[in-house]
């Protein structure tokens, strides 16, 4: 393909800010293989095959990329995978990958439960653990060898499970049902980490309830979350402070929220702290809280969809397409 024949500069900036990092890094290894083919065939070329591969690894080390290109291979430019993953949940890069959310999602995590980390014996959960990204963030604290970690999913990556063997700490692997059924209070604490939008809402306050009384007594449900999902997900809704506020409003519980913001893209974060107050119907609340967030949910997006059509700005057309998302995912995602 003859990209300068059929698009010019602009376009084919347009085409790079779209693509993802793995489109980007095929189409750089392509290059390369087809650079070093025109050598290996004694034809003219631009530039070398080397000189490509030398400025794109210049590129790559100025953004702090734990990889490198060597020929048409993606390799690792670091001592091992933790140290790899580790720098790439650090990094600013983009807020809406999902495993490369770190920034200060991470950071904010790992200081939260520093403390808890010197006490004897103490049991991290990670609920929703995903491709490992809390894990590797919870590596750099010292004190962490002396933790348990216990990873919970459905199912549990192959990959979480050899990086949990690299970070030092006793680790332990559940599926999210048999962990559920347990109800023997082990956990100091319960991180759930941009898992909440993941959970479906006839299904919220039953997992909720579950998770708050494996908590020792003062231990803690850590929940933190993205404001918005600047790529729409099939059946996921975004949960706003606000959202999670209700959900979480009964003197049956002692939440402490904060809000901030990522670094990169700007997209509002809810990091929350909840730890029992009191007995009672938990369960009950919890659905009825459920259904209250819900129906909030639902008037927003409506509300949203009516201003948008009423204002008739066209170039509105990306926030309206992202609301009837919303709203369609809210009808097939009910409490």
């Amino acid at each position: 393909m003859d990209l300068e024949e059929r698009t010019n500069k602009s376009t084919l900036d347009e085409m790079c800010k779209e693509a993802d990092d793995v489109s980007l890094i095929t189409f750089l290894r392509g290059c390369y293989s087809y650079l070093a083919r025109l050598e290996a065939e004694d034809r003219p070329i631009p530039i070398s095959s080397a000189y490509l591969e030398q400025q794109i690894n210049q590129v790559l080390e100025l953004d702090r990329s734990p990889i490198r290109l060597r020929g048409t291979e993606v390799v690792l430019a670091v001592s091992s995978d933790a140290e790899a993953l580790y720098r790439a949940l650090l990094s600013n890069v983009d807020d809406a990958a999902e495993f490369k959310q770190g920034d200060i999602q991470i950071e904010m995590v790992v200081s939260t439960i520093q403390e808890r980390l010197s006490r004897p014996g103490v049991v991290l959960v990670d609920y929703g653990v995903g491709l490992g990204r809390v894990l590797l963030g919870l590596a750099s604290a010292g004190l962490f060898k002396n933790a348990t970690y216990v990873a919970v999913d459905q199912p549990i990556h192959d990959d979480v499970k050899a990086l949990a063997g690299k970070v030092g700490a006793r680790a332990e692997f559940h599926e999210r049902e048999a962990f559920l059924a347990s109800s023997q209070p082990t956990a100091d604490v319960i991180m759930v980490v941009n898992t909440l939008h993941h959970i479906p809402f006839f299904e919220l306050a039953k997992q909720l309830a579950a998770l708050l009384a494996k908590l020792k007594p003062e231990g803690v449900l850590l929940v933190h979350e993205m404001a918005e999902l600047r790529v729409p997900e099939q059946f996921n809704i975004p949960w706003r402070v606000e959202d999670v506020h209700l959900l979480f409003n009964t003197p049956l519980l002692k939440p402490n929220l904060r809000t901030t913001q990522s670094r990169g893209q700007k997209v509002p974060i809810t990091h929350l702290l909840v730890k029992v107050a009191g007995d009672g119907d938990l369960l009950g609340t919890l659905e009825s809280n459920a259904r209250a967030a819900w129906e909030q949910m639902k008037r927003r997006t409506l509300d949203t969809i009516s201003e948008l059509y009423r204002s008739k700005d066209p170039e509105a057309h990306r926030e309206l397409q992202y609301a009837l998302i919303a709203n369609a995912n809210l009808d097939l995602n009910k409490p």
